[in-house]
């Protein structure tokens, strides 16, 4: 019994001390937007953006050099009367060619906006994408149900994806930028959208819009597999969680969960647990990231979050939650093992 407690309260202590930690702000998620192209959408939209680029070069290195070269002709002094160097030049620099580059800028832009708004090949998944306060809220559904995720959308890599996006809140802003340009979520007006991965991977998305306080923390991912791999992950999604009984290993964490307020924000298929104001917890244990990538989805991280998840996200729908040291131990066991 006594070894018991002793490791009972070590377990305790390595709990706080990972909260610590977390508090400190050293086991946060701090990710970095990728701008390399992965995807056919965006390429397109890096083509159009390397073509103005070099458009527009020769133009402004003609400037520069006329530029220096008034410069270098007031410096000597000299005769600096205005001189006439003929209708030409002004045709030419003035209309022509500014005129040309335009057209040919023109006709660019309209030929990605035709690529980029649809893809040409049929979607055959569609996913339901809220921007929520701050996070975001992940549908799939299948004709007869819709199971939900937050702030991982995982798709088959190699073939387009329609997301369905919306807000229930303010104007938010999709945007994978190895995937696809930005969209805004208007709350009120859904708006289709896509995005396509060439390779299975891990990208990096963000809401582009100011919405709040904690905009810069709301973060996302797109995961992509395999179509196989997509599929087993899928099916292993619309399974509801498995509902403990006495005896069970977690059963002590599942009675905590479901006896505090997490009920009332957070749903857990399969429990009674059907709060909808919140994140859908019954496959937790799985996502890589907490809070919208806040934090890692590591033990520490999880204990402090919901101590005051307000020391990370202040302003955030989720209260204080001051479980007793037991309850909050067996609350994180009983998250980590919904998979």
């Amino acid at each position: 019994m006594g070894k018991s407690s002793a490791a009972h309260r070590h377990r305790c202590f390595g709990v706080l001390l990972a909260g610590a930690l977390t508090l400190l702000g050293l086991s946060g998620c701090a990710e970095v937007l990728s701008l390399q192209p992965k995807g056919l959408a965006a390429e397109r939209i890096a083509d159009l953006w390397w073509f103005q680029f070099f458009l527009a070069l020769p133009f402004f290195l003609a400037v520069v050099i006329l530029l220096l070269l008034a410069i270098r002709r007031h410096s000597r002094g000299g005769d600096v009367r205005q001189r006439n160097h003929g209708m030409k030049m002004i045709v030419w620099g003035g209309a022509i060619l500014p005129a040309l580059a335009m057209l040919a800028l023109m006709s660019h832009t309209i030929y990605t906006l035709v690529a980029v708004t649809e893809p040409a090949q049929h979607a055959e998944l569609s996913v339901e994408v809220q921007g929520k306060m701050w996070w975001w809220k992940i549908g799939y559904s299948n004709g007869e149900e819709t199971i939900f995720t937050a702030n991982e959308i995982h798709i088959p890599a190699g073939e387009p994806v329609a997301l369905e996006l919306s807000s229930d809140n303010v104007i938010h802003s999709f945007w994978v930028p190895e995937l696809n340009g930005k969209r805004d979520l208007i709350p009120g007006i859904p708006e289709g959208f896509w995005i396509q991965a060439d390779q299975p991977g891990t990208y990096h998305g963000q809401c582009a819009e100011f919405c709040g306080a904690q905009h810069a923390k709301m973060h996302f991912l797109v995961i992509a597999h395999e179509r196989e791999e997509f599929l087993e992950w899928l099916e292993l999604e619309r399974q509801p969680a498995r509902v403990l009984v006495e005896g069970d290993e977690n059963f002590r964490g599942q009675q905590a969960f479901l006896e505090a307020a997490c009920v009332s924000c957070h749903t857990i298929r399969g429990t009674i647990a059907s709060g909808m104001i919140g994140p859908d917890l019954t496959h937790m244990g799985s996502r890589r990231e907490l809070a919208a990538g806040t934090l890692s989805n590591v033990t520490g991280n999880l204990a402090a979050w919901i101590v005051d998840s307000q020391q990370f996200k202040p302003g955030n729908l989720m209260p204080p939650m001051p479980l007793p040291p037991q309850d909050l131990l067996g609350v994180i066991d009983y998250l980590q093992s919904l998979r």
